[in-house]
């Protein structure tokens, strides 16, 4: 995929920074008439420049023989999760090339499965970028899972080197971070990408009447994950929170009272809506079975 850069000339490059038009992505969000106005190109030539820009953005097709070599050519093609019978569902671990969701009520161990995936990958010898939203994350915790693993493992120089962490805790710091991951990936060779969570920035500046707007930023965001995870054959984890859902209504952000749940009128399911979960490929859900047992 060029860059935009490579796509215009000097002059042209430097009028659409001036309006902050840096990628192929700004370039497809803009109004034509906007990038008439700011490149002084007409009407035709800014369509075919459009067209170039979607070219490169867009994935190409590709048949499912070719899918499925690309996957084989890949040096690292799963990322264990430490679970033995959920390594074997899934022949290895979780599938790179693919965006799995884990979600769960609070304290049902999301955060501890992302760490312990994560130093799954480290002792395989893959570099982890982990991006923490809510201040979750832990060095101590990590360097405890990451000693505690039953196979010998490389010292703690690994997570030096190969455990890259952001702490991201707006929606804007959040797509910009995804917007920069590209090069850290290109750069540090990573094979696992852990956003913990986006549920909780969604909570955080989105209210229920914000409900489509929610919906349509959050697909943009998703967009950019699957792109990163598709382009460079990469895991990414995700976590999820729940939320209470009246069943003749929209899901709502607060807890409902027993007596909904008693009456059949509301249930709890995942956060973030069905657009977010179309954009899924595993979801996984854990839950308590009792006071001190959990289940994935």
């Amino acid at each position: 995929m060029k860059p935009l850069n490579q796509l215009v000339d000097k002059d042209t490059r430097q009028k659409l920074q001036s309006a902050k038009i840096e990628t192929c992505q700004d370039m497809m969000l803009a109004n034509p008439l906007e990038l008439m106005n700011v490149t002084g190109k007409c009407y035709n030539k800014i369509g075919d420049l459009l067209m170039t820009c979607s070219e490169c953005i867009i994935p190409r097709m590709k048949t499912a023989h070719q899918l499925l070599q690309a996957q084989r050519a890949t040096s690292v093609s799963t990322i264990p999760t430490s679970l033995p019978k959920l390594d074997g569902l899934f022949h290895g671990g979780l599938p790179c090339g693919t965006v799995t969701e884990i979600g769960g009520p609070p304290g049902s161990g999301k955060t501890q499965f992302c760490m312990t995936v994560g130093a799954s990958a480290l002792e395989i010898g893959v570099t982890v970028a982990y991006i923490d939203t809510e201040g979750a994350f832990t060095g101590d915790r990590m360097v405890e899972i990451y000693k505690s693993r039953p196979r010998k493992v490389p010292s703690l120089e690994a997570i030096d080197k190969n455990f890259i962490l952001y702490r991201e805790m707006t929606y804007e710091a959040l797509s910009h971070r995804l917007d920069s991951l590209e090069n850290a990936l290109v750069e540090q060779t990573a094979s696992l990408v852990i956003i913990d969570s986006v549920a909780s920035i969604a909570r955080k500046e989105f209210g229920s009447e914000d409900y489509r707007d929610r919906q349509t930023l959050l697909a943009g965001l998703m967009t950019k994950i699957k792109y990163l995870a598709q382009t460079y054959k990469i895991a990414v984890l995700l976590v999820n929170q729940v939320t209470t859902k009246l069943n003749e209504g929209k899901p709502r952000m607060v807890d409902d009272t027993s007596q909904d749940f008693e009456s059949g009128r509301a249930s709890v399911v995942l956060a973030l809506g069905n657009v977010w979960a179309h954009y899924v490929n595993i979801c996984l859900i854990t839950e308590f079975l009792t006071s001190d047992l959990l289940k994935v």
